[in-house]
């Protein structure tokens, strides 16, 4: 028998599902914990004595880049298991995958093709496609053409799209995740937020004022949130809802006192609904959730913000404070269609103290654009926007800052709560 690639890949695949191994294949593929890991290493020992055993084997896959390539592919996700690895820590951010021979990633907020790097055939893609969604406990047949809902153990998220949503067989992007985690101290330091907006932004969340973190995709939005976490007093209760761990509250700041809810689909699943109802058992003194993404989840959040868990926050994508306001609008509406949008429109103005905007420049750098605060013009029926901080990067990345103070109508309402006094505004005066 002459081996190729794809015999040996078949040869291999078949002894890893064997009575033999298929325990620890099985293990393997689950992804996540010790015994994973340990089930992993026992596979990937498992075809480096298999290939040492094949007499016939030509010697151009007698190395340890094919038992590399038969991992991945069988095990792991193939050829862009390298990217999702280690890509955090050679500032990869995002991969997307166009059909079988088209790859291409973002890497310091500059988009590149692979042109050595594809999959081996569609089937092949296609095997990766339901590894991936397997291990999120999404059907394939029950897709509907798309999903954002899969993640990898990692925590990296993952949006598939398949024909006929897209002109490739399938379209599949996979956010990075980042498992560094930044401190405030750290942002400061590398200049992507100022010193008067870490001395701001530490203030209104202590003050319990609710706030939104917008900014486009990879723009750094959750990643400057969780900085700034571990600054809430060690008197609070802290409950995060999330569909993937990010937030990690706990391991920044072990005195405080946190609960970690995890959102997923599948039986027994805790969905945004079910977190939401046990939001109520809970006593939590202020409520953070991860990247609002839909209809229910964006009502639940607005909801809770306004009955009583002052100092609650989240994150969404906007380019500024107005998309993000009319976003959180829309989404809210589809929940309640039955809502007059106007009063939609300021239930979302009200609901919100201020809003932080990340942005990217062209060089790449992630940055805190303008700081401003939110409310509702009862004269003009729309919503206030008071910028607090301006903040705006130049060509050679240098930035320029204006502060503009703090508007009464966001010191009026922190003082009603009486979660700040008169005098904490002294040195916010102009």
């Amino acid at each position: 028998m002459e081996y190729t690639y794809t015999s040996l890949l078949q040869e291999v695949s078949e002894y890893l599902t064997s009575p033999a191994y298929n325990d620890q294949y099985t293990k393997a593929m689950d992804g996540l914990g010790l015994e994973a890991e340990e089930a992993q290493n026992t596979c990937r020992t498992a075809i480096q004595n298999y290939l040492s055993k094949l007499r016939k084997l030509p010697l151009v896959l007698r190395n340890e880049k094919t038992v590399d390539n038969l991992y991945n592919d069988i095990i792991a996700w193939g050829p862009i298991t390298p990217l999702i690895l280690t890509g955090a820590n050679e500032g990869i951010s995002e991969i997307r995958v166009y059909g079988p021979y088209d790859v291409a990633i973002q890497q310091h907020g500059q988009w590149k093709r692979l042109d050595k790097m594809a999959f081996h055939t569609e089937v092949d893609l296609q095997n990766i496609i339901n590894r991936i969604l397997a291990s999120s406990d999404i059907n394939m047949n029950d897709m509907n053409g798309f999903t954002d809902r899969a993640r990898l153990p990692n925590g990296s998220r993952v949006t598939i799209v398949e024909q006929p949503n897209t002109g490739a067989s399938y379209y599949m992007s996979i956010r990075i995740y980042n498992k560094e985690m930044f401190s405030s101290r750290q942002l400061v330091s590398n200049g992507s937020i100022s010193e008067r907006q870490d001395k701001l932004l530490k203030f209104l969340m202590n003050a319990k004022a609710n706030n939104f973190w917008f900014g486009p995709m990879t723009s750094g939005k959750t990643t400057a949130l969780s900085a700034y976490l571990p600054h809430l007093p060690k008197s609070w209760h802290v409950l995060t809802i999330e569909d993937s761990p990010e937030f990690l509250l706990k391991q920044r700041n072990p005195d405080l006192i946190v609960s970690e809810f995890y959102t997923h689909e599948g039986e027994f699943a805790l969905t945004w609904s079910k977190a939401s109802s046990l939001i109520l058992r809970t006593a939590a003194d202020v409520i953070y959730w991860g990247e609002l993404r839909d209809s229910m989840s964006t009502f639940r959040a607005v909801d809770n913000m306004t009955t009583g868990h002052r100092g609650s926050g989240s994150t969404g994508h906007a380019g500024n404070a107005e998309e993000g306001i009319q976003n959180l609008a829309n989404r809210y509406q589809e929940a309640v269609p039955s809502l007059d949008t106007g009063i939609v429109l300021q239930r979302v103005s009200n609901a919100i103290d201020f809003i932080p905007i990340m942005r990217r420049s062209r060089s790449g750098r992630r940055y805190m654009g303008d700081i401003s605060a939110i409310t509702w013009d009862y004269v003009k029926k729309e919503p206030l926007i008071f910028p607090i901080i301006k903040r705006r990067i130049n060509k050679d990345d240098s930035f320029e800052e204006d502060y503009q103070g703090i508007p009464e109508f966001l010191k009026n309402k922190l003082l009603a709560w009486n979660s700040v006094f008169e005098e904490d505004f002294e040195e916010w005066s102009l």
